[in-house]
């Protein structure tokens, strides 16, 4: 490092640790003054160099967007969600108020390498999809119902779960080592695997982001037709020619097909945008799930229930959450504290998870603890029931098994009706419609396979496609609050910066 502060100090040309050490810097939100201090130290390169690295940064990404897209053997998708910065004026007046900046993040994303044009073109076939429209109206109330197959595999990744936490922090296994290996051993060959996908390392390209909201419908046509014009360089005759994967959260869902009903009289498929596909994403759901178990359990400040969240919130002198959107992480954590606690508590009468399983964490248990006027102990036999199906949910979306988050899906879509999450229990049923009905087999699979990636491409290591982009969108919000207020246009440049420096 002296070395090359010397060599900088002598010859401003010699910059490459100075350029990266900038970019790290602004990556990590230093102001434009630390930037400055650091450069007259000769340890970073000035606050505009690394600005116009970024704009080379920028153009670079999207120029290796369009060579992969370009490639017509490689399947990819693209996911796309708003980012929104606050401009904030100390001293408010007429012409120079506190803005809000709208603006679109994307990324082009690749499915794994058997995913190819040749194998999926019946998939991808507009027509296709669109002989099978309509199928939906054969459903039933009955196909909604979680089957008997779908509930043992749901009490046996209940088993493995369960197991795996008195595994973790039962006090004094730690120190029995041989013991404590065959345990493993043994609760490894109780996890359920259902559809594993591959573990393939998936490849990111992420673009510049645009100036344009995408909340509106006017807003998702304008975004989607510039993504694929303008980032990506497609031409209007290749947009339309197969289905193109568009995947992003509910608002962005709903938008997508609120256009494609809006455009449903245009003479141009084009025009139509009938050539969007459009797809959920786990992590979304994953988070409204976590705002139906806090709604369904987190109490009243002052009802004195020791079963409450509330209550055990109060006993671990934890931060207060939001009861109707708690912040995802610390929600999180209370939960896992709330629910190791309850297994062990029930440890010290029960000492096998088998029996602990049958008795205490399925619904027909619960009510027969309501009809015995037991009310603490019927809502920790739900919490524990709710709680598992969260953490079996986590664990399917690490292990990339789509056949076990289907299952839980199958329990969501009536548990987020109770719970008044009724945007996305209506999306879980409009998705078990869709594969159900309309979706060919092969269009099934490549759906399902852009609901993860896997940045570092190890088994166990997947996650969902939205929450690598709200990552991306975080890193980017981080790295504009160095700037100035002048420089708001500086932001469209910045979304790929997450990308480059975890490559560094």
């Amino acid at each position: 490092v002296v070395i090359s502060m010397l060599l900088f100090a002598r010859n401003r040309a010699t910059n490459a640790f100075q350029v990266v050490f900038g970019i790290f810097l602004a990556s990590a939100g230093a102001s434009r003054r630390v930037l400055d201090t650091c450069n007259h130290m000769a340890l970073s390169v000035s606050y505009s160099t690394v600005q116009r690295c970024l704009i080379t940064l920028s153009e670079s990404a999207k120029k290796h967007a369009r060579t992969f897209c370009a490639r017509r053997d490689r399947l990819f998708a693209v996911v796309y969600d708003n980012i929104n910065f606050t401009l904030r004026k100390a001293s408010q007046r007429l012409d120079s108020r506190t803005q809000q900046l709208n603006a679109t993040t994307s990324a082009v994303f690749s499915l794994p390498s058997n995913f190819t044009r040749s194998a999926y073109k019946t998939a991808l076939c507009i027509a296709e999809r669109a002989k099978r429209a309509g199928g939906r109206q054969k459903m039933t109330v009955r196909e909604l119902t979680p089957t008997p197959a779908e509930q043992t595999q749901l009490a046996a990744a209940f088993k493995y779960h369960v197991s795996l936490l008195l595994l973790k922090h039962s006090p004094g296994f730690v120190k029995r080592t041989r013991i404590q290996k065959r345990l493993w051993k043994h609760t490894k060959k109780l996890k359920p695997r259902v559809r594993v996908l591959s573990h393939e390392k998936t490849e990111f390209f992420p673009l510049p982001a645009l100036d344009q909201e995408e909340a509106s419908v006017s807003g998702t046509i304008k975004v989607v037709t510039r993504i694929f014009r303008e980032l990506l360089g497609f031409s209007v005759e290749l947009i339309d020619t197969e289905l193109r994967l568009m995947v992003g959260d509910w608002l962005t869902i709903r938008n997508l097909r609120l256009m494609k009903a809006e455009r449903v009289d245009e003479l141009s498929s084009f025009q139509r945008m009938d050539w969007v596909q459009e797809v959920p994403m786990p992590f979304h759901f994953q988070l409204n799930a976590m705002y139906m178990l806090f709604r369904t359990h987190i109490g009243h400040a002052n009802d004195n229930d020791p079963g409450s969240l509330e209550h055990h919130r109060q006993l671990l002198r934890r931060a207060k959450l939001d009861t109707s959107k708690p912040e995802y992480n610390k929600a999180k954590e209370l939960l896992r504290h709330s629910l190791i606690a309850r297994v062990l508590d029930c440890t010290r009468y029960i000492d096998l998870f088998s029996l602990l399983i049958q008795e205490y964490t399925t619904t027909s248990s619960g009510h027969a603890m309501l009809e015995s006027k037991d009310e603490v102990l019927a809502h920790a036999v739900f919490f524990l029931r709710d709680a598992l199906i969260f953490e079996e949910f986590d664990s399917a979306i690490h292990d990339a098994d789509v056949g076990r988050m289907h299952t839980v899906y199958s329990f969501w879509l009536f548990m987020m009706r109770g719970a008044r999450c009724h945007n996305y229990g209506n999306e879980l049923l409009e998705m078990k419609a869709q594969f159900k009905y309309e979706f060919p087999e092969l269009l099934g699979r490549i759906v399902e396979r852009t609901w993860l990636v896997n940045r570092w491409g190890k088994k166990g290591r997947s996650i969902p496609t939205d929450l690598y982009l709200e990552h991306n969108n975080g890193f980017t919000k981080v790295t504009y609050y160095m700037a100035t207020l002048s420089d708001t246009v500086a932001i469209l440049t910045l979304c790929h910066l997450e990308h480059v420096c975890r490559k560094r």
